[in-house]
């Protein structure tokens, strides 16, 4: 008799178990990717050969009423976008989001214009993996706007062209300052090249230099610190020596100490970005 109840009431349990799973709220894509999500942009548009990157950007998703959602992505440096009403869809674990909408951009208040703008972008179903496209066609040539998941690399913020002034000194003896121009480049391997533009005259004229695999190390002060071997060549001397530098703020300062050919001294020269 103990054995036939415990039956019945294993049974009931299993239909209720049921009968709640049956019950139980399902979701739909747009709600699977409401969320905050925190990453870095990169930037590219017609008039910058260097990808412009942004950290601690954030892109927000919400779910809609109507089984739309709204983008919405504010950042100091691009603007304010809002795509009201994106369509989420899912296929093969993956969630991609597709809308047009507005993005309010300029560079002061003064300024600021609304454009039409476009988004594309998938989500891996556990989140894990994000990239969303804010395209704006009629900025700055076609500004293409790529949200990433995940902290920004430190060899590619530093990325970028910088205009300054170079000292030129040998043994503690100032050999003059001269325009010049350092332009960084990431390297796949979280890296960064480092070119010096030409500079110097007579004696002392140096053609255009890269350092390659100069190592970049994202400090808690906010600023970059750069170290690295210089071993290359001006035209067709060689040239070795050492990198050091930091970048805080959009603003470079950096030594390169030199020993270019036979020659029995280091050349010492500091770039400083321009003021602006």
């Amino acid at each position: 008799m103990k054995l036939k109840f415990s039956l019945i009431m294993m049974a009931a349990v299993l239909f209720m178990a049921a009968c709640s799973s049956d019950d139980d709220p399902t979701t739909t894509p747009d709600q699977d990717v409401a969320d905050t999500y925190n990453g870095y942009t990169v930037a590219e548009f017609k008039y910058t050969a260097i990808p412009m990157t942004t950290p601690d950007e954030t892109v927000s998703i919400v779910a809609n009423e109507n089984g739309k959602s709204t983008v919405s992505f504010s950042s100091t440096t691009w603007g304010k976008f809002t795509i009201s009403d994106a369509i989420v869809s899912l296929k093969n674990d993956t969630y991609t989001v597709t809308g047009s909408g507005k993005t309010v951009m300029g560079m002061d208040a003064a300024s600021q214009k609304e454009y039409d703008c476009t988004v594309e972008g998938t989500i891996s179903k556990d989140k894990k993996t994000v990239s969303i496209v804010f395209n704006v066609p009629s900025v700055m040539g076609g500004l293409k706007v790529s949200f990433i998941l995940g902290d920004a690399p430190a060899n590619m913020v530093i990325a970028s062209v910088y205009e300054g002034n170079l000292a030129l000194s040998v043994a503690g003896s100032g050999q003059g300052t001269y325009n010049s121009k350092v332009t960084i480049k990431s390297q796949e391997n979280e890296k960064a090249e480092v070119l010096l533009a030409g500079f110097g005259e007579g004696a002392m004229a140096f053609q255009d230099m890269t350092i390659a695999d100069v190592e970049v190390v994202a400090e808690t002060d906010g600023s970059y610190t750069l170290t690295g071997t210089i071993d290359t060549t001006s035209g067709t001397t060689k040239v070795t020596g050492s990198l050091e530098g930091t970048i805080k703020e959009g603003k470079a300062n950096i030594t390169f100490t030199m020993k270019p050919g036979a020659m029995p001294m280091d050349i010492t020269a500091v770039f400083t970005s321009k003021e602006e």
